[in-house]
């Protein structure tokens, strides 16, 4: 039996994340398989206050620095709503299996997700989260 790691979430993104979740579920059948995976994550999910989240962890518009654990490549990327998704810029949507995958993880989580196209599984260690907004008191980005 696998043992699930505890998933933190802020009250403030769980509140953006339902929201959505709810205009997915209407508007966006591309990405439904992710945003199931998104609603059983946050299921599981600790939810706590802004104040209160581990400042290790990966929140909503949070800048981490990624280890490929198949290829060793570094990556740097922003958790971002959709609608702030730029791939080309590092700014990966959190309705991706990526983003759904690293939501809530903390440094040295390893992430694994897979394109609903392949059958590949990708793993990613999480080396350092280079900024996070309730770190800074930024909470209403």
């Amino acid at each position: 039996m696998k043992h699930e790691r505890t998933i933190y979430i802020t009250n403030f993104d769980l509140e953006r994340l339902k929201i959505l979740i709810k205009l997915s579920k209407v508007n966006d059948s591309e990405n439904k398989g992710n945003v199931q995976q998104l609603v059983e994550k946050i299921n599981r999910a600790k939810v706590v206050h802004s104040d209160s989240i581990p400042l290790d962890t990966v929140t909503m518009n949070s800048k981490v620095h990624l280890a490929d654990l198949d290829s060793g490549m570094d990556i740097t990327i922003r958790l971002v709503f959709p609608k702030d998704a730029d791939v080309k810029n590092g700014r990966i949507s959190v309705t991706t299996a990526l983003g759904t995958s690293l939501l809530g993880c903390r440094k040295g989580d390893i992430a694994e997700w897979q394109v609903s196209s392949s059958n590949i599984k990708f793993r990613a260690k999480i080396i350092e989260i280079l900024y996070q907004p309730e770190k800074y008191g930024h909470r209403n980005m």
